[in-house]
């Protein structure tokens, strides 16, 4: 300005100056926000190379933080501040201009809101609350994930039929996140218990609403009543409470019956100390009863009813009769049914009887209350059940019963070997009936203790055993509720092991031993098992005509090691032909048996 010239304005009254500031609307809680502004002068001409000074203030915080200076650059714009804000809420960002020679001081603010972690709050639903009750609430705050909040502070406040709140004492949350409110002895009316969490740096604030309706009425409640037999005295059982679930005794319970369209007052009765009463429906009569009950109400307690609703029917009996025992021969058998009430018979009644596979017949009682059928080919081979069923009608309760004739077992024994010879391996198999399993099966050889052989624990039982004498087999099963106890032995036979022997040393012809006239043969036997001192007969016959004939039959005692010897003493003449074996009688250790014949051809 030149010297003497007037001012436009007062230096202490410099032109105001104008300061924007743009700041993220949202963050989430640890993301990091840009900030922006412009700073200018009179007719937005830019403030270039001046500081302006940030700071923030959130919600938590006693004091501002200082977040530094940023300069603006020629076209007045600063935009190299960024701030990671370490609460939630809102931060408020406000930046300084502090004037300079020809503009004045200013400032801005910009409001950015920081989105912590949310929480959620859930907590159970009284049901069924009286008047006096204390009633627990539980509940618990989580985030999103389920994480659960632990030592969090947790309000609440219980509002009755909309009158001001009380607040009920609360206890911070435990490790899990849950947490126990208790309403202590609740009044009448509907309560609306609010819950809250205010959050915390991280956390976001929640709240819940838990409503739940406190009766105050006089509560009749009656049990249900058991299947009812017409002509027998029903007895109704209930309870009579007040509002608060206390019992009430000495009041009086009228009631009403009524069945088929009529009505009969009942006798009344009252309760006792525990509020419990009885109303008898005497000698009901068939049909459906609807059974009324009330309580007048007395003073504070109000009127209360109640009403069940039962069936009554004729208890039924089912008899059935049958044979004693099933025959063994597949034969028609009869069956008699017989259906009573406590009237007498039952007459024009449908029964039904199955065996529980696919026979099934159905007939009607005759006057006397009976029925009668005849089931063909039946035989003790296998268990018979007979289900008999009424299925009642509008007057009678239904009714069943059944009965078992029990079968006889029967058992097959299966061979390897028509015969078996000491030392063979026997294969043998035992079947019984399906469901007759055994319980226990025995080989005995004669005079050696019994082997006892495992059931298989289905119809067949298979097993070897190396035989040496005649043995028994022995197979017994025990009575069960569908088969009698049974046993059956079965007799093996086994003949004795002849190992013979011809001594010396011979030509042979195909399977003739070749021997000189001038030599007596001999033959050595071995008898298994071991008899020492039995009989063993030699048998020798002699070749003629054609055929073989005996000319020799004697005995030969078998010695310590159950061994004999015969020596054929002839002349013969060149070319005669004889055999010999060695024989075992039977006795009760062994069936017969024979050594192989053995062929001798005299030769010069």
């Amino acid at each position: 300005m030149a010297s003497g010239a007037t001012p436009i304005w007062n230096a202490e009254e410099s032109p105001a100056s104008n300061l924007t500031l743009a700041c993220p609307e949202t963050l989430e809680l640890g993301g990091t926000g840009s900030l922006s502004g412009t700073l200018t002068g009179d007719a937005s001409e830019p403030i270039a190379r001046h500081d302006v000074q940030i700071t923030r203030t959130d919600d938590f915080g006693e004091q501002p933080v200082d977040l530094g200076a940023d300069r603006t650059r020629n076209d007045g714009v600063f935009d190299k501040l960024t701030d990671t804000p370490v609460n939630r809420g809102n931060q408020i960002y406000a930046v300084r201009f502090g004037g300079n020679d020809t503009y004045a001081a200013t400032s801005a603010e910009c409001l950015t809101d920081v989105h912590g972690t949310d929480t959620e709050m859930s907590a159970d639903q009284p049901s069924g609350v009286t008047i006096g009750e204390d009633v627990e609430v539980t509940g618990q705050l989580t985030t999103p994930a389920g994480e659960p909040v632990s030592g969090a502070e947790i309000e609440a406040k219980d509002t009755v039929d909309g009158q001001p709140p009380s607040s009920l004492t609360t206890t911070p949350t435990d490790s899990e996140g849950g947490f126990t409110v208790t309403a202590e002895s609740v009044a009448a009316g509907q309560h609306t218990i609010s819950f809250s969490y205010g959050g915390d740096q991280v956390l976001e604030p929640t709240t819940k609403l838990v409503k739940f309706d406190v009766v105050s009425g006089t509560g009749l409640t009656l049990e249900p009543v058991e299947q009812t037999f017409a002509g027998e005295d029903i007895a109704v059982n209930g309870s009579l409470t007040n509002g608060a679930g206390e019992p009430l005794s000495g009041a009086t319970i009228t009631g009403t019956d009524t069945v088929g369209g009529t009505t009969t007052d009942l006798t009344e009765t009252t309760t006792d100390s525990a509020g419990a009463f009885t109303v008898t429906v005497p000698n009901a009569a068939p049909g459906q009863h609807a059974v009324d009950l009330s309580y007048a109400g007395q003073g504070s307690n109000k009127p209360a009813t109640g009403q069940t609703e039962f069936e009554v029917k004729y208890e039924t009996t089912l008899t059935l009769t049958g044979p004693d025992d099933l025959p063994t021969e597949p034969e028609d058998v009869t069956f008699t049914i017989k259906l009573t009430d406590p009237n007498g018979p039952v007459a024009g009644a449908r029964v039904v009887l199955n065996d529980g596979g696919t026979w099934e017949q159905g007939t009607r009682t005759d006057a006397n209350g009976q029925a009668a059928y005849t089931k063909p080919g039946v035989s003790d081979e296998v268990p018979l059940r007979i289900d008999v069923t009424y299925a009642g009608d509008n007057a009678h309760w239904e009714s069943s019963i059944h009965k078992i004739w029990k079968a006889t077992p029967r058992y097959a024994l299966t061979k390897d070997k028509v015969r078996y010879t000491a030392g063979d391996l026997a294969s043998l198999t035992l079947t019984t009936p399906n469901g007759s399993l055994p319980t226990s099966i025995e080989l005995k050889p004669y005079r050696r203790p019994a082997v006892a052989i495992t059931p298989s624990g289905n119809a067949e039982t298979a097993f070897s055993q190396t035989m040496f004498r005649n043995s028994t087999l022995t197979v017994s099963t025990e009575a069960t509720d569908r088969w009698r106890a049974g046993s059956r032995t079965f007799t093996i036979k086994v003949g004795p092991q002849i190992n013979q022997t011809l001594v010396g040393s011979y030509g042979m012809s195909g399977e003739t031993y070749l021997v000189r006239t001038t030599r007596d043969p001999r033959l050595d036997a071995k008898v298994l098992p071991a008899r020492p001192g039995r009989c063993a007969k030699a048998v020798v016959q002699k070749y003629v005509d054609g055929s073989y004939t005996t000319v020799k039959s004697t005995c030969r005692l078998l010695d310590v090691d159950s061994m004999a010897s015969f020596k054929l003493i002839v002349d013969p003449r060149a070319g005669a032909k004889f055999r010999m074996r060695f024989e075992s009688p039977a006795d009760d250790m062994n069936i017969a048996g024979h050594g192989e014949w053995t062929n001798i051809r005299f030769t010069n």
